[in-house]
């Protein structure tokens, strides 16, 4: 067993670690029966707290098993010193490593450094943005406690490609197009859950369970039934990008379909991280399911469907996909 670290965490670490709770982010493991230290900002206060299930607990009695008190921190400055000066060893319930409590009940540097890695480049996935986009439907109170659960569903480990960065890059492509929107808030809603629920290997329809996941918590927020049957069309259509009628149906498939467009570094990026999703799927029978896929896309007499998109990404496109389908065609993956 080994003797937890004594190095301070130091203050460029802590004020990253601060940064993402402040975005809304919480450090705590959420599986079932957990029970370990977590981070967060509840109610206007930096909070360093026992986490049962997800919770974060009150602060008034709780107390670790080695008899540490809770702490709560008013401002980010202050929380950022307090994090800064920790080491493994101050956090530590325990001195020496235990199976059960040590390895996965307290903040050591490797959980902040992967807590920081895991959200670079989200900045949009942030609760500011999405308390603000649940005001705009209008919906029934903030919102606020769906994000954590929402963000965890797209944080899962097996995911590669659809992930935070992804919906990331959907957002921000959103702000740049949203003036040709019929309907700027249900489109965005739909992208905040187009993925929200997403395992190749479960053989289920992903896109209809997100669509469920978002009608479940439209109706807790009381919204009016036209505009969630609006956001779950607008899913649905994200799982062949055939779009119809649906106001915005273009709009969607077409943001949903704009990395087959982008430079060749990031698509080869994106070609990698699906193989990764389906690593599972042994590489004959991958290559072929991969090339009747991106073959349908060329096939098609437009791969993207609005205007704007066409002039930008539509050219680039056919060059990845054609590279590709080449690439497959002699056995090959990125």
């Amino acid at each position: 067993m080994s003797i937890p670290d004594h190095r301070p965490f130091g203050q460029e670490l802590a004020a990253a670690v601060a940064s993402l709770l402040e975005a809304g982010h919480q450090l705590a493991e959420g599986h079932r029966d957990y029970c370990g230290m977590g981070l967060a900002v509840q109610q206007g206060q930096y909070r360093y707290a026992e986490v049962w299930d997800g919770q974060m607990q009150d602060l008034g009695s709780l107390q670790t098993m080695s008899g540490v008190q809770a702490l709560s921190f008013p401002d980010k400055d202050s929380f950022i010193s307090w994090l800064a000066g920790q080491s493994d060893h101050s956090l530590s319930r325990r001195e020496m490593k235990d199976a059960f409590y040590h390895g996965n009940q307290t903040i050591t540097q490797r959980r902040l450094i992967d807590f920081v890695a895991q959200f670079q480049g989200t900045e949009q996935v942030c609760l500011s943005r999405w308390k603000n986009l649940w005001q705009a439907i209008p919906a029934q109170g903030d919102g606020a406690d769906w994000f954590g659960g929402l963000v965890g569903a797209w944080s899962e480990p097996h995911r590669h490609y659809h992930n935070l960065v992804h919906l990331n890059e959907c957002l921000l492509l959103l702000d740049q197009c949203s003036d040709l929107a019929a309907q700027p808030v249900a489109l965005e809603m739909a992208l905040w859950f187009h993925d929200a629920i997403y395992d190749p290997q479960a053989g289920c329809d992903n896109e209809a369970l997100s669509a469920s996941f978002a009608l479940d918590v439209l109706q807790d927020g009381n919204v009016s039934p036209p505009f969630a049957s609006h956001v779950s069309s607008l899913i649905h259509l994200t799982k062949k990008h055939l779009p119809d009628a649906t106001p915005d149906a273009a709009l969607i498939c077409d943001i949903d379909l704009a990395i087959l467009g982008q430079d060749e570094g990031r698509f080869q990026e994106y070609e990698r991280a699906i193989r990764r999703e389906y690593e599972w799927v042994p590489l004959a029978e991958y290559i072929e399911g991969r090339r009747r896929i991106l073959a349908g896309f060329l096939n098609r007499p437009r791969i993207y469907s609005t205007p704007s998109f066409q002039d930008r990404y539509e050219e680039i496109a056919r060059k990845n996909l054609q590279a590709s389908l080449q690439r497959l065609n002699q056995g090959r993956l990125p």
